[in-house]
């Protein structure tokens, strides 16, 4: 199984987000148990560092955390020119969600998990909030809670 895991599921789990880091580390450990492949984009990476340094003001702590990033996935997608020309007219209202998508389709994704699950309704690759995503993935395989 490979899912695209939006920037601002990482974010919850490497700057943690009282309301999100619980289910962010939930999904990341199920993730690990299965042997899900993780994919991220190297925007997300990039985005990663900008948010860290920004909240932290640490250019280090920023890079480890992009590190951390690393460490945890499987494959870090490049955004083609095709992927990037795609999301800048596909009339989406955000650019960024839309290169996930994008990347989620060229990379052969599974599924996309992201907190912004209202902006991938039209995206190819099945999108799901973590929540959804780790409900479905447990009914189907019929892992109890």
């Amino acid at each position: 199984m490979r899912i695209l895991v939006d920037t601002n599921v990482f974010l919850d789990l490497l700057l943690p987000n009282p309301e999100f880091v619980e289910e962010a580390k939930e999904f990341f450990r199920y993730c690990a148990t299965i042997g899900a492949e993780i994919y991220v984009t190297s925007m997300s990476i990039r985005d990663i560092g900008y948010v860290a340094h920004r909240r932290l003001h640490n250019k280090e702590l920023s890079r480890r955390l992009q590190s951390a990033v690393y460490e945890i996935c499987t494959k870090v997608v490049p955004l083609s020119a095709d992927a990037t020309i795609t999301a800048l007219y596909d009339g989406r209202p955000d650019f960024e969600d839309s290169l996930i998508m994008e990347a989620a389709d060229e990379s052969f994704c599974d599924y996309i998990v992201t907190r912004n699950f209202a902006h991938f309704r039209t995206s190819k690759v099945p999108a799901f909030d973590v929540r959804s995503f780790l409900e479905t993935a447990k009914r189907s395989l019929s892992i109890p809670e």
